[in-house]
């Protein structure tokens, strides 16, 4: 068996009370764009999964028609014509090859708008404001844009506003519910609040997603994984800075929201965080918050925290870049007051390492032929038993349940299973345990072996005597 602990901090040091600084001993790595060949075992693993899967594979021909073979090029310029765009994009490969310009500032105070559904062109803010933003129906993955696709790019823009659906919600960004594309220098100022899966700019950044020179402004609420700039990271997050206060009661009276339609309900939010001891409690299950990423198995570089972060005495896993991560995190500072109740770090909470069981499929066949044979032995020799000793049947009846139990282990380590280290270690560890009591138990000197050789032996004696 190998371990092989992946997770990786390059030189962080922790500056005073609330400030962070983790950078790399090359000072010339820059963006995960130019450092495009480097991947984190984790972020590897979610690839092979996501290639595994392709619900349109039969389809291919068709969906392909359906995109203009010339990029198309759609200019909007006021709030009209962007809800008649987002009508459109309801079919997700209606913006595929098309690019969008943003002519204006947009308001949409007092319109109904639950996002763009997908987007997998180019949008092209060109430095303008979608502000209005008034999301509260109870819908999950929410955001200016509900998904952007792989195919997808969305720059040069700044939406503000209210997201705050009603319900316990997941995937709620700030930009977008759902990022696979890619966000490059775009901003978020605003409240946010669902319960799974919170950022400024995404709510979950996928495998192939990017995120590029973002910031958000603002304040942040979530249950799990809620982040400045991501609530998950899968793929890369670069030069990005978070000003936003997360899951914290201490605001920042400088702090103004755009165009808002529903300022009391922002009030009522703030007001309701005081902290309280009642608060405090309700609360008390947060897990993986952070300044930049709530949970990150990808790459983040060259960002930084401001915001503070988390409650005082509540929450797991709370970090200034990441609640907790299994990727890679270089050349970051955190300078926001950090709070929690357990694994509280100013740039991670918890580090967690990425470990991989390799065993040789060659001596895992074997261990399963072994221990499928002792299994049967132990089933036939249990049948012939019972009723000649209670403490043999026991014994032997015990060792059954664990051989059956070790066969399924040991498949299990033989597929090679990769997961994150809690969930992994303590299998294996669980697995090992089980082939080794089957083991001892079988072996030891007055084990059951030879309890089972005395009763052969005085099962021979006895039928002498009866003969």
């Amino acid at each position: 068996m190998r371990k092989r602990v992946l997770a990786l901090l390059l030189a962080c040091s922790v500056v005073f009370s609330y400030s962070a600084t983790c950078f790399a001993e090359n000072e010339e790595t820059t963006t995960p764009t130019e450092i495009g060949h480097l991947t984190t075992a984790t972020q590897q693993e979610a690839l092979e999964d996501e290639s595994k899967v392709n619900v349109d594979e039969d389809i291919q021909e068709e969906v392909q028609a359906l995109i203009p073979a010339v990029m198309e090029e759609i200019r909007i310029g006021n709030a009209d014509e962007l809800l008649a765009f987002s009508e459109n994009c309801r079919m997700d490969t209606w913006s595929v090859n098309k690019k969008v310009i943003l002519t204006a500032d947009i308001s949409l105070l007092g319109r109904q708008f639950n996002g763009i559904p997908t987007f997998g062109g180019i949008f092209d803010g060109q430095g303008h404001t979608i502000s209005g933003l008034n999301m509260s129906d109870g819908i999950s993955h929410l955001g200016l844009f509900v998904e952007i696709q792989k195919t997808g790019a969305v720059k040069d823009l700044t939406a503000s506003g209210s997201i705050i659906p009603s319900g316990t919600q997941i995937n709620v960004g700030g930009i977008a519910g759902d990022n696979y594309g890619i966000i490059r220098n775009c901003s978020f100022k605003g409240v946010l609040g669902a319960n799974d899966y919170v950022g400024g700019i995404t709510g979950f950044n996928h495998v192939s997603g990017t995120i590029e020179n973002c910031t958000a402004q603002g304040y942040l609420k979530g249950v799990h994984f809620v982040g400045g700039i991501a609530g998950e990271n899968e793929g890369n997050i670069s030069r990005c800075t978070n000003e936003s206060f997360v899951n914290t009661t201490n605001t920042d009276t400088q702090i103004t929201i755009d165009a808002m339609t529903s300022v009391s309900k922002v009030i009522n939010l703030i007001k309701n965080l005081n902290n309280t001891t009642e608060d405090a409690n309700s609360d008390i299950t947060a897990t993986d918050i952070g300044g930049i990423a709530g949970i990150s198995i990808g790459i983040i570089t060259r960002c930084i925290n401001k915001g503070d972060v988390g409650y005082e005495h509540v929450g797991y896993n709370i970090g200034g870049i990441a609640g907790r991560q299994s990727g890679y995190i270089l050349n970051c500072t955190n300078n926001g007051k950090i709070l929690g109740r357990k694994d509280v770090g100013g740039i991670v909470g918890q580090a967690e390492p990425y470990i991989t069981v390799d065993l040789s499929s060659d001596i895992a066949y074997q261990l399963t032929e072994a221990i499928s044979k002792l299994h049967d032995l132990v089933n036939v020799t249990l049948q012939d038993t019972k009723g000649q000793s209670d403490v043999i049947s026991a014994r032997l009846a015990s060792i059954q349940q664990f051989t059956a139990s070790a066969i399924d282990d040991v498949k299990f380590l033989a597929e090679g299973t990769v997961d994150f280290a809690n969930g992994v270690a303590s299998s294996t560890t669980e697995a090992f345990s089980r082939v080794e009591y089957v083991i001892d138990e079988s072996a030891k000197k007055n084990g059951v072996i030879d309890q089972l050789t005395n009763a052969a032996e005085s099962a021979n004696d006895s039928a002498e005597s009866l003969r």
